[in-house]
């Protein structure tokens, strides 16, 4: 059956906490800032990259650094305008700012998704059940080979010889 999805569209108007739309150019004023900060970041990610020390560092003290050297300030509006920006940015990589590394929290960019941004309301479990249903899986059975076929129609071989001690459970499907 084919999952039920919503197209999340492009346009978000934003809200101030007295319900009153937040004007566009603010809106594309701390967008462009926000951006200019996250590019501002390249120079602290290269390091990252190469000093294992500086590896540590993260989204959050590597945004902090780009302000306090680019001079970008923000006014209370501004500022919480801005948090809901990075807010934004922790919804799409699904942890705090503060917890992402600095020099690995893109790397898939290079892999995304095209086309356009959807919300399933059952759970995007659905697309996981979806492409594993037609794998053959054995509980407590010694695997001995692995056939499957990758691009271009070539066959691989996979020979193993190992128990599978662990039973796979099925998460529970939550009904809507």
């Amino acid at each position: 059956r084919a999952s039920e999805s919503y197209v999340i569209r492009e346009e978000c108007p934003l809200y101030e906490p007295n319900g009153k739309p937040v004007p566009q150019a603010l809106d594309t004023r701390i967008d462009q800032r926000y951006n200019g900060l996250l590019d501002g970041t390249a120079e602290d990610k290269k390091f990252a990259l190469q000093d294992p020390d500086l590896s540590r560092m993260s989204v959050a003290e590597a945004l902090e650094n780009a302000r306090k050297r680019l001079d970008v300030n923000f006014n209370q509006v501004e500022s919480d305008l801005y948090c809901w920006f990075l807010a934004n940015l922790e919804y799409g990589n699904g942890n705090a700012i503060s917890n992402l590394s600095l020099a690995h929290w893109d790397q898939d960019d290079d892999y995304s998704f095209s086309g356009d941004h959807v919300l399933l309301p059952r759970g995007y479990s659905e697309l996981i059940e979806g492409i594993a249903s037609d794998v053959d899986v054995r509980l407590e059975k010694i695997v001995q080979s692995v056939n499957y076929k990758v691009s271009r129609g070539k066959k691989k071989k996979i020979e193993e010889k190992e128990k599978v001690n662990r039973t796979r459970r099925r998460p529970r499907r939550r009904e809507y």
